[in-house]
């Protein structure tokens, strides 16, 4: 897998707009990384407060299971589009769904309460940072893109100053896997993007 420095972690205001505008826009806030395509399990817990978290990113076959823990009222999860909607559910109970294999982004609320709204985010898309790193040290990060032939181009985004900054261009193997190392200044976030998806953001922590 080829890797190229195409800029700094830390950039002006300017580019972080220019790197914002060139990359594809996922609506609602993210909460974690999916992962490499294989079913897993994600709770999440919706209260008379709202979901949390509200905005989810998952891969496809990920199993989703809201608990409703009230304390008074029941509650649904019922997509805008009526793909899904899980009836009432009561204070205690919970309710799962298995994300199909269809990308993109279905907004959801409770059918009882307007004020509360979320977002599934199903990307095929990765990505992870392995651990927090000493000042100085490269954050080694990870992902997969899976179906994607090998030599696509994976650019890497680093947060700065409220934007997006391209900091490395990497690709694919055999296996739709991608591997950078990155060295930062200070803790930030980062995220992969190809030419048709956007990962949800990951943590890269630095110890002073």
């Amino acid at each position: 897998m080829r890797r190229r420095l195409v800029g700094a972690a830390v950039a002006s205001a300017t580019a972080a707009a220019a790197a914002l505008t060139a990359a594809p826009a996922l609506r609602g806030a993210m909460d974690a990384d999916p992962g490499r395509g294989a079913a897993t399990t994600r709770a999440v817990v919706m209260a008379d407060a709202g979901y949390a978290p509200s905005g989810l990113v998952v891969a496809p076959g990920t199993v989703l299971t809201w608990t409703n823990r009230g304390p008074r009222n029941a509650h649904t999860i019922t997509a805008d589009d009526g793909s899904f909607d899980s009836g009432p559910v009561g204070v205690g109970s919970h309710w799962s769904l298995r994300v199909p294999d269809r990308t993109g982004v279905v907004p959801f609320h409770c059918a009882y309460h307007a004020y509360m709204r979320g977002t599934l985010t199903v990307t095929r898309l990765g990505l992870a940072v392995a651990g927090p790193v000493s000042l100085g040290r490269a954050a080694v990060l990870r992902g997969s893109v899976p179906g994607a032939p090998a030599g696509t181009d994976v650019a890497l985004d680093a947060r700065s100053d409220g934007g997006w900054v391209q900091v490395l261009v990497t690709s694919t193997g055999a296996d739709g896997g991608f591997s950078a190392h990155l060295r930062v200044g200070r803790s930030t976030w980062v995220r992969a993007r190809t030419a048709d998806a956007v990962s949800t953001g990951a943590r890269v922590s630095v110890r002073a």
